[in-house]
């Protein structure tokens, strides 16, 4: 059996992990934010709540909410670090409908290893109206 209180890092350790695991096992993507902070809210008022007695239960609260905030951590980095939940990510501005570009090509197309590099002006995107740009 483990003993927490002479290794804290496995206390902190454990809960965390387990939030990243449940979060990519289950492809979750839930923004907890919220629930975080309130989580620490708690976890603070706790702390000095009972600074100066202690009981059991009150040490029994401290560790369970403890944990829920680093279990709840864990879920928000993996949501964080998820390039879908970016504001700019260029998913969210693109659709699967069929686009047409109407231009004039300025200089010979470049071959690069997995695509092709053309500089034109664009005149028209999608049957719409007049664009004037390079791309």
């Amino acid at each position: 059996m483990i003993d927490f209180k002479n290794s804290p890092f496995l206390r902190i350790l454990i809960p965390f992990v387990f939030g990243i695991y449940i979060s990519t096992a289950n492809q979750l993507n839930a923004f907890v934010f919220y629930p975080l902070l309130v989580s620490l809210f708690i976890l603070v008022l706790l702390y000095f709540g009972n600074r100066k007695k202690t009981s059991e239960e009150s040490r029994w609260a401290y560790v369970v909410v403890s944990d829920v905030f680093l279990f709840l951590a864990g879920l928000y980095c993996c949501y964080a670090f998820n390039v879908k939940n970016n504001a700019e990510y260029y998913g969210h501005y693109v659709n699967a409908e069929r686009r047409q570009w109407i231009g004039d090509v300025k200089e010979l197309p470049v071959e690069k290893e997995k695509f092709y590099k053309v500089e034109m002006e664009v005149k028209a995107f999608s049957n719409q109206k007049q664009v004037i740009g390079k791309t």
